[in-house]
This record gives C-alpha cells, structure tokens and sequence, in this order.
C-alpha cells in the first residue's frame, strides 16, 4: 500500500517557518462581501459554523485576481495558527471558494480579549445566545469587515490544508491569508462563546516550508 505524502499540513507556527517578505499588489486581496449578510449557526459543539442564507454568486473574494465565493465561518479555541509559539484564545476562518473547483481561500484571524468593534461583540453574543437552553437558532445580521481587525494590510501567505478533520491529514487545497493583528472581543462575550466548545488541530510539521508576509518580520 502506498501512502500518500502531504508536506503542506496546517496549521503551523508561523513565527517558525522560512519568512519570505514580500510585496503585494493593492488589489491583491479585493473583498466583495457588500454590507450585512444574514446567516445561522450550525452544528454542534466542536464544529460551530456560520452559515449564510440565500447569498449573491457575486459574494466573496477575489486573491491575485482570482474570485472565491464566500461559503461560511468557523471557529477553533484555542487558535490553531501560532506565531514564535504564542496563540490567541480563539481562530475565526473565513472560507471562500473558487467557482467549479475545490480550491479555497481561508482568512485566519486571531481573536483576544479587548474593547474591540460594537459589532464583533454583538454578533459573538448573539450567537451565544442561539446555543442557550431551549434556544432555537435565529438569523443574524453581520457586516463581515466588522470582524476583521483595523489594519489589513499586514498578513501572512501559505499553502496548507484544511484542518477540519483534527486527527488525520486534510485535503492541501487551501490558500491561507492570515491577518498579522488580532481582532479583539470584550472579555466575558469571548469566554462565553468559547464556552460552547471549538475543536483545534495541532500543529503540523513545516516540512522546510516558507511563508510570504507583507510586511518585515521582526529580528
């Protein structure tokens, strides 16, 4: 029996792997998310998602001028991605796909405790919110710039995999874009959300693996 190999796992550390600094066109990363979207959570604890209701096939994004149809959120407590060994207590995915392909694009961003947008903590209570007793899942309005953080500019670049199954090799089909600064949610919103139960992979072997960032590494 011959065993596939699969050198580009994720997550991994990205503090650790070879950073290559580049530079990225301003249209690079183009989002055309438009404004409020209304999506429902789904799924159970371990494999909480946000599911988006009836979207435009004109919804997502489009990276080095390609176009990924926005398909959903998730979540990993704690985050799955690590820079020089540190981790947030959450990760937020973003994941998009390319038209009649099963190429993705993920936007990783951390999540830590702080003061953060009005409307990041909205959307994390109100999801909350939908997993309390008896509770039954409504429709929720957000903005998805809304949890990203202030600066965009500032990313790291890889090819990897999923990281839905957490004990077993994933599909390396992704495109990972993940922003450098985190987005923040008051204390007692995040512990609750993170409360409900979120899977995290561990990390993966870097396999000599470089990763691009658009801005200069420190040290």
């Amino acid at each position: 029996m011959t065993i596939p190999y699969k050198p580009q796992q994720s997550p991994i550390d990205l503090g650790l792997a070879t950073p290559i600094a580049a530079v990225f066109p301003p249209a690079y990363l183009a989002l055309r998310w438009g404004g409020h979207l209304d999506g429902v959570p789904d799924g159970e604890p371990g494999h909480i998602k946000f599911v988006f209701n009836k979207l435009k096939p004109t919804i997502g994004l489009a990276l080095g001028g390609q176009f990924f149809r926005l398909l959903q959120f998730h979540f990993h407590a704690p985050s799955e991605h690590k820079v020089s060994r540190k981790g947030w207590p959450l990760e937020l995915h973003i994941v998009h796909q390319k038209p009649k392909s099963d190429s993705l694009v993920v936007l990783g961003i951390m999540v830590e405790e702080g003061h953060g947008h009005p409307e990041a903590h909205r959307f994390f209570r109100e999801f909350t919110a939908c997993y309390a007793d008896n509770a039954s899942p409504t429709a929720i309005s957000i903005d998805p710039h809304d949890l990203l953080p202030e600066n965009r500019g500032d990313f790291y670049r890889y090819e990897g995999s999923l990281t839905t199954k957490a004990d077993e090799d994933n599909a390396e089909t992704v495109s990972w874009l993940i922003f450098r600064e985190p987005l923040q949610v008051d204390r007692a919103t995040l512990r609750k959300f993170i409360g409900l139960g979120h899977q995290a992979k561990k990390l993966q072997e870097l396999h000599r693996r470089f990763v691009l960032t658009s801005f200069v590494p420190p040290g």
